[in-house]
């Protein structure tokens, strides 16, 4: 195979070629959008990731130039919150904590009910919705929002679902799994 692929370039010598590395794997929806700052925002690429399994970081190829800062939210193609800029930015990359990271947590709110609470990752790379008062609904399904609160995110970005609903009603407050809405593992 690797004869016959040495050979394309004899085998087809209508066809120009070129020479390359592959030094990350893109997106398309960064495909004909510019790679600088804008009022909606920054089109990045992810160009590494962290092979720890307890550390849950990427990085992206926007940085400082681009007006990258660290806690700005980081978004995935389908509109859904993926993590924030963690605090190694350069000029031209910069590291996103995941939401499932075990060191990352979220102010949220559950969009039918408006119960507010904290979504956290766990060391296993699953999300937990806790900090929801007993008296609170929560059903499976509920989708679940920023809340704002705090000033690190800003409200309505999209997290997720519930999922399943994981603690008794003898506790004081309220755990579930959350079903993300982004692919960590893409």
């Amino acid at each position: 195979q690797l004869r016959q692929l040495n050979k394309f370039a004899q085998d087809n010598p209508a066809i120009d070629y070129v020479g390359a590395d592959v030094i990350g794997v893109g997106s398309r929806e960064c495909e004909n959008k510019p790679s600088v700052g804008t009022a909606v925002g920054v089109c990045a690429s992810v160009i590494a990731g962290d092979p720890s399994p307890y550390v849950r970081f990427i990085t992206i190829n926007a940085g400082r130039r681009s007006g990258i800062e660290t806690g700005m939210p980081v978004i995935g193609g389908g509109g859904v919150l993926v993590g924030r800029i963690g605090r190694n930015v350069s000029d031209s990359t910069a590291q996103v904590q995941l939401l499932n990271d075990p060191a990352s947590f979220i102010n949220v709110q559950l969009v039918g009910s408006r119960a507010s609470g904290t979504v956290a990752g766990q060391s296993d790379g699953s999300l937990r919705l806790q900090n929801v008062l007993q008296t609170e609904i929560v059903q499976e399904g509920d989708l679940i929002i920023t809340s704002g609160l705090g000033g690190g995110l800003p409200p309505g970005l999209a997290v997720g679902q519930v999922d399943a609903l994981i603690s008794k009603d003898l506790e004081t407050l309220k755990e579930a799994s959350v079903r993300p809405g982004a692919d960590f593992r893409r």
